[in-house]
This record gives C-alpha cells, sequence and structure tokens, in this order.
C-alpha cells in the first residue's frame, strides 16, 4: 500500500498548496504596455501554483492573447479611460484566469490576413474557454486542469 499512501499524500499537498496560492487581481489602464505587464504578472502567478512550465507558457499565450483582443477591440481610440481586468485563482481541480473589458467590440483596423485565430488557440491550449459578451463589455474566461492536461491532450 505505499503507493496509495504516496497518491494520498500527494493529493493532501496539492490540496493545501492550492489554498495557499493567493488569487490574483490586477486592473490596469487597457494599453500595449499594461498587456506586456499583465502577461508577466500572469507568469508569475502561474510559477506560484507549480503548475508544469509547458502549461503555464501555454496559458500565460493564451491570457496575453485575450488581453491584447482588450486592447485592440474593445475600446474607440478616443475613449477616456480604457481598462482591463486580469484576474486568476485556483478551483481546484482547475486553474481560471479571467480577463474583462467594458467596452465595445470593434472591428480590426486592418485587413485579417493571418489575425483572428486568438479564439481557436486559446481553445487549443486550455480545457475550457468561454466568451461572454455583454453591453457591459466581454469577458474571457481560461480553464486548465492542475493535472496539467489541455483539451488538445498536449500537456501529460
Amino acid at each position: 500500500m505505499p503507493f496509495l499512501s504516496a497518491t494520498v499524500a500527494s493529493s493532501r499537498a496539492a490540496r493545501a498548496r492550492d489554498a495557499r496560492v493567493a488569487p490574483l487581481d490586477i486592473t490596469a489602464h487597457a494599453g500595449a504596455y499594461h498587456a506586456r505587464q499583465l502577461r508577466i504578472a500572469l507568469r508569475r502567478w502561474l510559477h506560484t501554483t507549480g503548475v508544469e512550465a509547458l502549461l503555464a507558457d501555454d496559458l500565460t499565450w493564451a491570457g496575453y492573447e485575450a488581453l491584447a483582443d482588450v486592447v485592440e477591440h474593445a475600446y474607440a481610440p478616443d475613449h477616456l479611460h480604457p481598462v482591463m481586468r486580469l484576474q486568476a485563482q485556483v478551483c481546484p481541480p482547475l486553474l481560471r484566469i479571467t480577463i474583462t473589458d467594458y467596452g465595445r467590440w470593434r472591428l480590426p483596423t486592418q485587413q485579417a490576413g493571418y489575425r483572428g485565430r486568438g479564439l481557436s488557440a486559446m481553445r487549443a491550449v486550455t480545457s475550457r474557454t468561454h466568451v461572454i459578451r455583454s453591453a457591459d463589455g466581454t469577458t474571457v474566461v481560461l480553464f486548465a486542469g492542475l493535472g496539467g492536461r489541455a483539451a488538445g491532450g498536449r500537456h501529460p
């Protein structure tokens, strides 16, 4: 029974770790500089959760993609106070990352070309991705299993 004991102990340790990881909640100006800073903050936060490096890379990229969409699409150039909010928390057995804006969707200013694939890519590296649009803005919610398994099976 040592294997079972190790598994139970490992499971207890994981729950204790998850309970100690403070949620991330940052609101910032919706600009390119701040999107990069939020990406860095998300990456650091993911490191504190102990998730596998490849999953952390994928989730950092997916979160940044959603933040970049806020910068590009949520607010008109003359908007006085464009803001975006990044939240992340451990909700066993999942990680949840939420990106929120309070603007209105705007079409890209340039032709799409190779663009327009961000949402599909986000879905490829997460367990679930939800986009909630309303008159008050858009919220993107990214979920990933703490076991590190993404929808596409890329993570062990």
